[in-house]
């Protein structure tokens, strides 16, 4: 593949991991890396790694405007970061220390497990609810935090409290793990964490997670790139694809019968996932 090939490779990559990625719900560097690894041939790790730095640009673009607004919980951001990057650390050390075939199951099998769990996420938000209602009464609970924000939908200012610290921090480190295994940004777990545990308001969990996301982007990318995995180059092709391709499927998405679609380009998303694994198993 020569230098020309290689570029418009990357940019498809990105355009259509942005444009799968707000339809399906799973954001534009969980689409891109399988495609340019099964479509384009791009080492695994050298996709991962870009992809990753991606998700900085992408997060940070999108958590500006939700502080500026102070729909960000800084607070709630700033003592969750630190079990999140503890995450990416191990994440990253087990990815460049675990054969790439590993890597191409691992992620296959974890994209085919996300597809299911959009349609089986009402069942799985009401599991949540029912085992974090307990939580509440724990011994645990004295750390408590507090905010507000004005909700324009709403034309009120919303005040809210977020318990349930203590048994966030484990989904954090998850999180931060799979974002620095697989170089995702983790954001579904993320608002797994704020919304159905510490029950922080959905635009609250969804401003705090873009802003954990920046950070732990960042330290992941660092981390391959003293590797020598991250392509400056690579990465300044992929971001602009991911911007535009997301730009393009938010503006589409609205215009187009959600559910036909979303089946569609899971579809598309279950084939590359199987095509990841069968690359691993060496088929």
């Amino acid at each position: 593949m020569n230098l020309f090939d290689a570029v418009l490779g990357v940019f498809i990559s990105g355009f259509l991991g942005g444009f799968i990625g707000v339809i399906t719900g799973l954001g534009g560097a969980s689409i891109s890396t399988p495609i340019m690894t099964s479509v384009f041939e791009i080492p695994v790790r050298l996709s991962i790694a870009t992809s990753f730095s991606a998700t900085v640009a992408t997060s940070v673009n999108g958590s500006i405007r939700y502080i500026r607004e102070r729909i960000t919980n800084l607070e709630i951001g700033i003592y969750l970061m630190i079990p999140t990057l503890i995450g990416v650390v191990i994440g990253v050390d087990t990815n460049l220390s675990i054969s790439p075939k590993i890597i191409l199951i691992t992620f296959g099998s974890f994209l085919i497990l996300m597809t299911l769990l959009n349609y089986l996420r009402k069942s799985f938000e009401n599991f949540l609810k029912r085992a974090s209602h307990d939580l509440n009464i724990s011994s645990f609970n004295k750390l408590i935090f507090e905010g507000e924000y004005y909700d324009a939908a709403e034309k009120k200012i919303i005040r809210y409290k977020a318990y349930n610290y203590v048994y966030a921090v484990p989904m954090m480190i998850l999180s931060g793990f799979i974002a620095g295994l697989l170089g995702i940004g983790g954001g579904a777990v993320n608002v797994i964490a704020l919304r159905d545990i510490m029950k922080t308001p959905v635009k609250v969990s969804v401003a705090t997670s873009l802003f954990i996301i920046g950070f732990a982007g960042s330290v992941g990318s660092v981390m391959y790139w003293r590797r020598g995995f991250l392509d400056p180059l690579i990465a300044s092709v992929l971001i602009p694809g991911i911007i535009l391709g997301s730009y393009v499927g938010s503006t589409i998405f609205n215009k187009i019968r959600s559910r036909y679609i979303r089946i569609f380009f899971d579809i598309i998303l279950f084939i590359l996932s199987i095509r990841m694994i069968l690359q691993g198993l060496g088929l």
